[in-house]
């Protein structure tokens, strides 16, 4: 597994530190207090680890994974025991918990962060502003409502990079922080007809170093069923850290 930056490893591993209650060579579990509500169960998986999962204290004694909070409710835990992440999502389910599509998440390999700040942007490359609203909207008008939907960019995000070809914008990556924490979350549109041209991969690398230049580490978040955007994380330099799911949303 490539070495990642460890304030991405902290933010991303900090919500399954609580007290274990299940570890099996394929799942940790933990229950953490410290939960919000809407992300009272969530499980991380990453490539060659064994899978981590937290939940709250109310959602460990209504799937019964907590054998000490179940005997201490006067409750019979009557399921059969969790070990693996199977386990788990039944157990889940039988107490109304539902999960939500996993994201996938890519990071930067910590090695990256040192050659693409001292990288010179290609001429055509840079940082958008309020100016660019009229090459922006035309590529918006160029995308599907669908892919303007999953990319989630916005020129007026709180940093936003774009490649051109002669003078349309061909794709433009933007980035916002992302929860509380060092984390900044990176999306990417290009132009349909300007594909599989190097301008998402020049776009997101760019950008990523302007992340790391303001104090943030640039991820990027993806769906299991997009490979094109899986493709563009891969192409930047970026690896699959880990597949994330946490409730879905009401």
């Amino acid at each position: 597994m490539p070495g990642f930056a460890e304030d991405a490893e902290d933010f991303w591993t900090a919500p399954y530190d609580g007290r274990s209650v299940i570890d099996s060579r394929a799942l940790h579990l933990v229950v953490n207090e410290g939960l919000e509500h809407r992300r009272r169960a969530t499980i991380l998986a990453r490539p060659g680890l064994p899978t981590l999962a937290a939940v709250t204290p109310e959602v460990a004694l209504r799937a019964g994974l907590d054998l000490r909070a179940v005997a201490d409710a006067g409750a019979i835990a009557a399921a059969p025991g969790v070990t693996s992440v199977e386990d788990l999502r039944v157990r889940l389910a039988d107490a109304d918990v539902k999960l939500g599509d996993p994201d996938l998440v890519y990071l930067f390999p910590a090695a990256q962060r040192t050659v693409l700040l001292a990288a010179t942007p290609p001429s055509t490359v840079r940082e958008l502003t309020a100016d660019d609203a009229d090459v922006f909207a035309d590529l918006i008008a160029a995308c599907t409502p669908e892919d303007v939907d999953l990319a989630y960019v916005e020129l007026d995000h709180w940093r936003v990079v774009g490649s051109f070809d002669e003078d349309a914008l061909a794709c433009v990556a933007s980035a916002y922080p992302w929860g509380e924490g060092p984390m900044a979350d990176i999306g990417v549109l290009s132009a349909p007809d300007r594909r599989g041209n190097g301008h998402a991969r020049r776009a997101t690398r760019a950008l990523a170093a302007v992340c790391w230049r303001e104090g943030y580490e640039p991820q990027y978040r993806t769906q299991p069923d997009n490979p094109a955007s899986q493709a563009v994380a891969l192409a930047a330099g970026m690896e699959h850290y880990g597949d994330w799911e946490t409730v879905a949303e009401e």
